[in-house]
């Protein structure tokens, strides 16, 4: 697994990122190598606006209610604590999908821009994941600031480290297989 070194300092507000120009180039890629995405309910008071959602529709082959997601585990929370279920929603990696991703979202953590600045979105998704065949390759936490990919080819790799600092881990307990949700 190939972790972007998202964090410049201790300081929650001082990250990089990928955006602009290279947020395009890097869907490019995501998209062309992926069969499905997916996006997670984002349940935070300021997510709002759900244009971005309802304009991804069109694509959409299934919703999923689950405790366990990529960077979530809610089915390990101690007694007592009230389990939480994800709202995820699987989506045909299309270009007109792709585009609707750029058209409300300026960076891959699904920040959006005012002026000079990325702000959090106050759209109702958040944390996008990419999905080659069944097994998740990319995976997002966008509240986090987490990226991490797990390669699907060499291809892929010499293009992902063009994009900034990476790490490599050698973790792979991660990855989700999407036959186990549902069956495509």
């Amino acid at each position: 697994m190939y972790e972007f070194l998202s964090r410049l300092t201790e300081d929650i507000n001082s990250f990089r990122t990928i955006q602009g120009k290279e947020f395009t180039d890097f869907l490019d890629m995501c998209f062309q190598r992926s069969t499905y995405f997916s996006l997670t309910k984002a349940t935070w008071a300021r997510s709002i606006d759900d244009s971005a959602k309802k304009e991804l529709e069109p694509f959409l082959i299934r919703e999923l209610k689950t405790l366990k997601w990529y960077g979530y585990d809610y089915s390990k929370l101690p007694k007592g604590f009230p389990k939480r279920v994800m709202e995820v929603n699987i989506y045909h990696a299309r270009h007109e999908a792709k585009s609707i991703i750029e058209k409300y979202f300026s960076d891959i953590f699904l920040n959006e821009k005012k002026g000079d600045v990325l702000v959090e979105s106050n759209q109702t998704v958040e944390d996008l994941c990419f999905f080659s065949k069944n097994l998740l390759w990319l995976g997002t936490v966008s509240h986090e600031i987490i990226l991490d990919v797990y390669l699907p080819d060499e291809v892929v790799k010499s293009s992902l480290l063009s994009y900034g600092p990476w790490v490599y881990e050698d973790v792979k307990n991660k990855i989700i297989n999407l036959e186990s949700f549902m069956k495509l």
